[in-house]
């Protein structure tokens, strides 16, 4: 079973890749 942190630090990582293109960055967000 995977922790909720454990999940979160997936997304972060997802999201921090995401940080180096910026526009992808703002997407992101607004589908979340």
């Amino acid at each position: 079973m995977f922790h909720k942190g454990c999940i979160i630090a997936v997304i972060w990582f997802s999201l921090s890749r995401t940080l180096n293109r910026g526009q992808l960055n703002l997407d992101r967000f607004k589908f979340w």
